[in-house]
């Protein structure tokens, strides 16, 4: 029983009270931080762990099939545009630049260099050159023309440089039809098709152009979510090509198959355009001097300087020995000759009867033995012409043993100066 007087003392009633303070305090915040854990992002986190992990997924298939489009449209597209606008018109160019170059500037300027390269020859390709001229020269042209190439790096160079402005070009046509897709809020399929116009025009590939149709099916909105990562990566490997560096020097063989895959091959028409008539004379073996086909009727084939018949095996019946006379001089002579070759028969026919004989040439009389610089390489070459064809050396003046180098070669540029006006 309690007493009426009975009371706590202060101390207790402090006591206590501090007592309900601190359980409540430690109940509320108790309270607060599992308020806090279940409002925080670490508990939402583990909530939504299964639905976050699927979005991310989901996204990153989005980023990778976005890149896979453009890494496709670089490889089957883009770069073969590239590769394809580089060589277009590349024959022509390197046509062009060969017409300017000393070698091949005008048709004398190319035989004086071809005859030149003769002095220093071996007895077999002289005596090649005589008898074949057309296979000859047309072997020394396409040789030429890959020297040219090779000079300077010339082939490499123009290669880099075009391939450069074309990857360019590509860059920035991704770019502007991307910009304007963005501002337009054109569909992918809309921006594809404009993209590959712009880039297929006048490249005339049927392989390109059904790539391009293939992609088109599967290209849409389905496909592409992010046009921009598609144009970035399609950018960003053109950039890496860019930067590749120039191409390694390309050996004979290579250069060769280059130009012969050009559309138009630089080496045909420079042939066509340079080489003229290949007619020989049926003597000395003289290519005819026009630089086009004659009709063997109003144009005629001639030679203005005609060479010592030797040079072309022509021999002596009784001596056997090789014949150093040239066939403008003999015409006015009563030599005959056998010319089974033109005629299929062993007739002797009379030089001075050619006209008649042989009406599609026109051998015009002249007198000495011809010029200095055919002295010399037959001088050279007697001896082994005779001994390939199993005859006797000619009997050649003095003269023509003493003909140098140099004297052959002042011979040779009035043969050609003089042919060229």
């Amino acid at each position: 029983e309690i007493q009426d007087n009975w009371f706590f003392k202060n101390s207790y009633i402090l006591d206590f009270l501090i007592h309900v303070y601190v359980n409540g305090e430690k109940t509320a915040l108790e309270i607060l931080e599992q308020q806090f854990e279940k409002n925080s992002l670490v508990h939402h986190l583990k909530g939504e762990k299964m639905k976050l992990e699927e979005k991310f997924k989901n996204g990153c298939m989005e980023i990778t099939n976005d890149e896979s489009f453009g890494q496709e449209i670089l490889d089957e597209v883009l770069k073969k545009a590239v590769e394809i606008k580089t060589y277009k018109g590349f024959g022509v160019r390197i046509y062009e630049d060969l017409l300017d170059s000393p070698i091949f500037k005008h048709k004398s300027n190319m035989m004086f260099h071809l005859h030149k390269e003769l002095l220093n020859e071996s007895t077999q390709n002289v005596y090649k050159f005589c008898k074949d001229y057309k296979t000859y020269t047309e072997q020394w042209i396409k040789s030429n023309i890959v020297k040219f190439c090779m000079e300077k790096h010339y082939l490499t160079n123009q290669i880099h440089e075009r391939r450069k402005t074309n990857i360019d070009f590509v860059i920035d046509t991704v770019q502007q039809e991307s910009s304007k897709a963005k501002d337009n809020k054109s569909n992918v399929s809309a921006w594809f098709e404009l993209l590959m116009k712009n880039l297929t025009e006048g490249l005339f590939s049927e392989e390109l152009m059904e790539t391009a149709e293939v992609l088109k099916i599967t290209i849409n909105q389905e496909t592409i979510k992010n046009l921009d990562t598609v144009s970035q990566m399609m950018i960003k490997g053109l950039n890496e090509e860019k930067k590749s560096g120039k191409p390694k020097g390309y050996t004979f063989e290579e250069i060769t198959g280059i130009l012969e895959s050009l559309s138009f091959n630089p080496i045909e028409n420079l042939i066509r355009e340079r080489i003229g008539c290949t007619e020989q004379c049926p003597f000395c073996g003289c290519v005819c001097n026009l630089g086009i086909d004659c009709d063997k009727t109003s144009q005629k084939h001639r030679v203005a300087l005609h060479r010592p018949k030797g040079l072309s095996g022509w021999s002596h019946s009784d001596s056997g020995k090789l014949v150093s006379s040239i066939c403008s001089t003999d015409i006015s002579t009563e030599k005959t000759y056998i010319l089974p070759s033109k005629f299929n028969d062993e007739k002797y026919r009379n030089f001075k009867d050619v006209a008649t004989d042989i009406p599609d040439w026109e051998i015009k009389t002249t007198t000495g033995d011809g010029p200095e610089f055919w002295h010399r390489l037959f001088a050279m070459h007697n001896d082994a012409i005779a001994e390939m064809n199993k005859l006797k050396p000619a009997d050649i003046p003095k003269g023509w043993l003493e003909v140098t180098e140099p004297k052959a070669l002042k011979s040779l540029e009035i043969m050609y100066t003089d042919l060229s006006k």
